[in-house]
């Protein structure tokens, strides 16, 4: 796969798999490059881990919930500095979305990570208020 000319939300979005990179949260033997086009576009790549996107402000760690990608993306992410508080236009926090999706993995680990369960976005909704499912709910209480 090559990364020249792609940007982290192409990544995330279209090509899930992305998760092969120096990372702690990955054990040593897949920390290969080797497969990628060069270190610098990895590095270029990794400049843009809290930017937003311009239709809805969201960040790749949270394109990375809403479309679905694996916890071990989502810890990548994170290992990389993403920023779990960061909040989309409507503020939306990566728990917010992650409780939207019904992603009951991504929230206990958000929440084991620190992530505030008592931030409002303009609706004046909390986390546990978005979720539906009795999982979810159980999960944020």
């Amino acid at each position: 796969m090559s990364l020249h000319g792609q940007s982290l939300m192409d990544l995330i979005t279209v090509q899930g798999a992305w998760a092969r990179w120096r990372s702690p949260a990955f054990p040593r033997s897949q920390q290969s490059l080797t497969s990628l086009a060069d270190e610098k576009a990895v590095f270029d790549i990794l400049r843009q881990i809290n930017a937003q996107d311009t239709l809805k402000g969201s960040t790749p760690l949270m394109h990375a919930i809403e479309f679905n990608n694996s916890l071990k993306l989502i810890e990548a992410l994170v290992g990389a500095g993403a920023k779990i508080d960061a909040k989309d236009f409507v503020g939306d926090s990566a728990l917010h979305i992650a409780a939207r999706e019904n992603r009951v993995d991504v929230a206990k680990y958000l929440v084991g990570i620190g992530a505030k369960k008592t931030e409002v976005n303009m609706e004046g909704k909390t986390p546990l208020e978005v979720a539906e499912t009795p999982d979810m709910k159980a999960a944020l209480a």
